[in-house]
């Protein structure tokens, strides 16, 4: 990137006073809208969810109801299972408001009202590191919500924070902020929207400031101490702060568990869709574009180079079947492209720079006209069969671990299942399931204790479900069930043949 000062370009952006005020209110007022117009669809019109979405929920819920993050606070097991830590702190505000309010937190109108308000939340979070550029970060908030309308990422899951996060970071190292301890700032909240991402942002921006040594110990001082920081938050909340799904992610995609398919055997195709396009080499020319303009910044096309490199070596690792992950990509290639426009017009390549931001600002256009406002078709809608079967098992808890499902039995049950968030958000903060597919105990995976990622984490967090469930005082008399909910009738008539009790929403088999 440019050596080149700010002086310059300042002069360039200056704007009379009065022209200045009335653009700020403009963004203002922009934002407003958009804001009004996410508020109107999230809790009147929203009905897509992802299972996961409820995971980050019933953490937050859990420190609002009983001062802890840990997932089932029962089992004395300080496992954090949030891939985004920072993700599932913005869930917080909202749910801590309807608590004082008095609102019952474990309903579908409160988990609404909490994903949209995560979005106010995050954008606060960032707005100091925009406090010179406030009508820019105006606009940065109305693309955030309109996103969060457009893509289930953004609110659901962690990409509003990533996104944010990656923008922050790159306007910083785009204009060589002398304020390096925000820089390291910056850095530390890139790795806690998304712990892969944040690996790459350390290298970048050590790349950017490698001949600057004053400085690059300036940004470690500032991701040092934010580091404490979250390090004391998740002590009080009684976690280990370094999420446990990095270890059993890890393994469960060698295992090939969710998906056979990698994340980049299907990311240009589910980038296309996105845009609404069914061609895949559509993704693929997003997915090149920053790479090739990136060219012509000569040096300062390293670190973007390095970066995309690195993002995408991370596809190859991940699983292909969470569609959160392709749209998490999807904007941090929006960012890059808006990162190198902004180069290509620090070195006046003013051609290069303006066609590289109509790219992502077609690019972004095609997003929303795609996706906003829509609901997509997936099995875990709210008033799906296998949402409503997920809710009636949550809803049976009666503590302690242990439910009452009174179409199967009426005696109480622990359960086994691997689709845990739904049942575990309804069950309250005294849940406890046995989880088949291993994110809650990493145990239940084979071969998990000779990952190498084994050594970050006590030894206890490899303990297995049977380890658990031994520590029951009334383990040998609750009987323990395997249930699946199903999404159609297609499930249930294959299920016939397969369980011991089946009805419109349920499969369930004895375990033990």
């Amino acid at each position: 990137m440019s050596d080149m000062g700010n002086d310059g370009d300042a002069a360039m952006m200056r704007q009379p006073r009065g022209q200045s005020g009335w653009a700020l209110a403009v963004a203002l007022g922009m934002l407003a809208i958009s804001m009004a117009l996410a508020s109107w669809f999230f809790l009147c019109r929203k009905t897509t969810y992802f299972d996961d979405a409820f995971i980050y929920l019933h953490m937050a819920a859990n420190i609002v109801e009983a001062g802890t993050a840990r997932y089932f606070p029962i089992t004395g097991s300080s496992m954090l299972l949030s891939s985004s830590p920072l993700r599932l702190l913005t869930l917080v505000p909202g749910l801590l408001a309807l608590e004082l309010a008095q609102v019952p937190l474990r309903t579908i109108e409160a988990a609404r009202f909490a994903f949209l308000s995560s979005g106010l939340v995050s954008f606060l979070v960032f707005l100091p590191f925009w406090r010179n550029r406030l009508k820019a970060y105006m606009w940065v908030g109305v693309v955030l919500f309109l996103l969060g309308m457009s893509l289930d990422a953004v609110f659901l899951m962690e990409g509003g924070v990533l996104f944010l996060s990656l923008l922050s970071l790159a306007k910083l190292l785009a204009e060589r902020s002398s304020n390096h301890f925000a820089v390291g700032l910056a850095v530390l909240l890139v790795g806690l929207s998304r712990p892969e991402f944040g690996a790459v942002a350390v290298v970048v921006t050590a790349l950017v400031y490698h001949s600057q040594p004053r400085a690059l110990g300036r940004i470690l001082q500032g991701l040092a101490a934010g580091a404490a920081i979250y390090w004391i938050v998740m002590a009080a909340l009684g976690v280990w702060p370094i999420p446990s799904t990095i270890w059993s992610k890890q393994v469960t995609g060698k295992l090939r568990l969710f998906s056979q398919e990698n994340l980049i055997g299907v990311l240009p195709a589910q980038i296309a869709e996105t845009l609404g396009s069914k061609q895949a080499w559509v993704g693929w020319l997003l997915l090149i574009l920053p790479a090739a303009f990136s060219l012509m910044l000569r040096r300062a096309a390293i670190p973007v180079l390095i970066a995309l490199g690195l993002l995408l070596a991370i596809a190859f690792s991940m699983p292909g079947n969470f569609p959160w992950y392709s749209q998490n990509f999807l904007l941090a290639w929006l960012v890059v492209m808006v990162a190198v426009a902004v180069e290509l017009r620090r070195q006046r390549l003013d051609r290069a720079a303006f066609a590289m931001a109509g790219m992502a600002l077609l690019a972004l256009a095609l997003t929303l006209m795609t996706n906003l406002g829509r609901n997509v078709d997936r099995a875990w809608n709210e008033n799906s069969p296998m949402y409503l079967g997920y809710q009636e098992v949550g809803r049976s808890s009666i503590g302690d671990g242990k439910y009452i499902i009174q179409r199967y039995l009426d005696e109480p049950v622990r359960i086994r299942m691997c689709e845990i968030g739904i049942v575990s958000f309804y069950s309250g903060h005294d849940a406890w399931i046995f989880d088949i597919c291993g994110l809650v105990q990493i145990g239940n995976l084979k071969d998990a204790s000779n990952s190498w990622l084994s050594h970050f984490y006590p030894a206890s967090f490899a303990e297995s479900g049977e380890d658990q469930l031994a520590r029951f005082k009334d383990d040998a008399k609750v009987r323990v069930i395997d249930v699946w909910s199903m999404s159609g009738q297609k499930d249930v008539e294959r299920a016939k043949s397969k369980c011991g009790f089946v009805d419109y929403r349920l499969c369930i088999n004895r375990y033990r």
